[in-house]
């Protein structure tokens, strides 16, 4: 059994190293949505947007985890009354469980709704 990812975000702190900026929830292999703590974080800290995402879970008891770099922040779409805060693009996918289907060939017109400035919906 595997259990869902437990997501942290740091941020470079101004006079170097690392400091603690929030959670996230792994929504598709490269997109995070921000928990309440890391949007005040980023609304406050804007150079969280140049941190890392650690990404930890359990297969059949086993821990495994990930530390990836965070490509861009940006706000989430709405779609059918659902969606809306603040989105994370990692730099590559993540091999965790996430809590959608990744899109398919064809599928990224939806999730471009959700997150337009993401690099997969042509943004920087």
């Amino acid at each position: 059994m595997t259990t869902p990812p437990v997501v942290t975000v740091f941020g470079l702190a101004a006079g170097g190293g690392w400091h603690f900026a929030g959670q996230a929830r792994l929504e598709l292999p490269r997109l995070l949505r921000a928990l309440p703590d890391l949007e005040a974080a980023i609304a406050t800290h804007p150079e969280v947007a140049s941190g890392i995402a650690h990404i930890a879970w359990l297969v059949d008891g086993e821990p495994h985890a990930e530390l990836i770099a965070i490509r861009a922040v940006g706000p989430i779409g709405t779609f059918q009354g659902d969606g809306g805060g603040t989105g994370l693009e990692l730099v590559h996918a993540s091999t965790a469980p996430t809590l959608h289907i990744p899109p398919g060939p064809g599928s990224d017109g939806f999730w471009c709704v959700l997150f337009p400035w993401a690099s997969f919906c042509g943004g920087d």
